[in-house]
C-alpha cells in the first residue's frame, strides 16, 4: 500500500512512539492535542499504510554478554543467483538482525548480535566456501555513543 502524506500530528505521533512505543493512547492523544479516538484512528492509518511496521523493544545487549558486529560484504558478482545465495545464507543465521543492500565497494551491510564470536566466523567461512563473497570486513561495536530519535528529511 502506498504511503500517505504525513501532517504535523502524524509526525508528532511517530516521534512520541519512537521515544516510547508503550505510551498509552490517552497519553499520546493528550501530548499531540487530539482526543483518544481520532488519535487511535491515526495510529491505525499509520500502521495500515506501512509507515509503522511494528513495535519493538530496545535492550542493553551488553548486559547479557551479547556483542554487536557489523559486516560489510562485497559480492563476487551481481548475478541474481549470487545475490539470492548471499541473502538466503545470511537470513538463516539467527544472530543476523538486519541486512542492508548498500552502494559503493561493498554490497551489503549486515548487523550481527551475538554472544559467541564463532557465529560471525562461521558466516564468513560459509560465504567464502560458497564462493559468493570476494571481500568481507567486520567491525565490533565498542560503545553506543549516540542515537537520534527522529531524522527529518523534509
Amino acid at each position: 500500500m502506498a504511503r500517505r502524506s504525513l501532517d504535523e500530528k502524524d509526525l508528532m505521533i511517530l516521534a512520541l512512539l519512537r521515544q516510547n512505543a508503550r505510551i498509552s493512547t490517552v497519553e499520546l492523544a493528550k501530548r499531540v492535542g487530539l482526543a483518544p479516538t481520532p488519535c487511535r484512528a491515526r495510529i491505525q492509518k499509520l500502521e495500515s499504510s506501512g509507515q509503522i511496521l511494528g513495535y519493538t523493544i530496545e535492550e542493553d545487549i551488553a548486559k547479557d554478554g551479547h556483542a554487536i558486529k557489523f559486516m560489510l560484504i562485497e559480492a563476487a558478482n551481481t548475478h541474481k543467483d549470487t545475490i539470492r545465495r548471499i541473502e538466503m545464507h545470511l537470513k538463516r543465521h539467527l544472530a543476523v538482525s538486519s541486512i542492508w543492500s548498500i552502494e559503493g565497494k561493498y554490497d551489503y551491510l549486515v548487523m550481527i548480535e551475538e554472544n559467541d564470536i564463532d557465529l560471525s566466523r562461521d558466516i564468513i567461512r560459509d560465504l567464502r566456501a560458497l564462493g559468493v563473497a570476494v571481500d568481507i570486513l567486520t567491525a565490533s561495536v565498542v560503545d553506543h555513543v549516540f542515537r537520534r530519535e527522529k531524522v527529518s528529511l523534509r
